[in-house]
């Protein structure tokens, strides 16, 4: 176990009413965790409590609570033309597998969208494909939620063209992830990821758990969300500190590993 990917809030909520100000007898962490399940079921959902000490009925959005956080552990934005582009390259198992890959998340530019297609151009460094440069156009597509990369664009004299992108298997120092492409081509087909992605949309952080590692740090590590049957783990991201809420249903979107 990684101690360093958890990460317990230790501040509390305080009741709104401005002649009490009580701390709630739920942490902070059990509010965002709540909040952002609730939010999975129903957008803009409050955080709702009643204050012990006087009674008051709050109510606490999404932002407010977001708000409770240090601000250089809550999610931040990728600008408006920015998204993170997934470089794949296929691996061989020893045992058969959905079409397993190394997967990394690479920040880039968007240039021009049309339909699924994306032609943007690098902002970071990849490691799969290390001869790559921010100088450099690629086209993309959008695939199961993920922006994948497949061809660089080629400039000779007045001619254009678009060639596949050259791989390699990432160094150990590379932050890359396991992902499955259920059969056939990544046009068509469903992309799982077997290891969660930091929840900041502008952290590229791939954590090493699989699905079966969070199941049993769940099973001895779990908090529960207030007023919600909901269990769930807190892991805190090495590279930009920001935690993510792990539940029971999350690990379900993960390739059973």
């Amino acid at each position: 176990m990684n101690t360093t990917e958890f990460n317990v809030f230790p501040k509390y909520l305080s009741c709104k009413n401005y002649k009490c100000g009580a701390p709630s007898p739920y942490s902070l962490e059990t509010a965002f965790a709540t909040i952002e399940h609730l939010n999975v079921e129903k957008s803009n959902s409050t955080y709702n409590f009643t204050c012990n000490k006087c009674h008051y009925e709050n109510k606490y959005s999404y932002v407010e609570i977001l708000n409770f956080i240090p601000f250089s552990k809550r999610p931040k934005e990728l600008s408006n033309n920015e998204v993170f582009v997934l470089f794949l390259i296929p691996i061989k198992t020893d045992r058969p597998m959905d079409n397993p890959a190394f997967g990394e998340f690479v920040k880039a530019k968007i240039i021009e969208t049309n339909d699924d297609d994306v032609i943007c151009q690098l902002l970071d460094k990849s490691f799969i494909a290390p001869t790559l440069t921010n100088r450099d156009i690629i086209y993309a597509r959008l695939v199961s939620g993920f922006v994948v990369a497949f061809d660089k664009l080629i400039k000779q004299s007045t001619e254009e063209s678009w060639e596949p992108i050259q791989k390699m298997a990432p160094p150990k120092e590379a932050i890359f992830g396991l992902f499955f492409v259920k059969e056939g081509s990544l046009n068509d087909e469903l992309i799982i990821p077997a290891n969660p992605k930091c929840s900041n949309p502008s952290c590229n952080y791939i954590f090493t758990h699989t699905a079966s590692k969070l199941t049993d740090l769940m099973k001895t590590n779990y908090r529960t969300t207030f007023n919600y049957d909901v269990k769930y783990i807190s892991i805190e991201c090495p590279k930009c500190s920001t935690n993510k809420i792990i539940t029971e249903n999350f690990i379900k979107t993960l390739y059973p590993l």
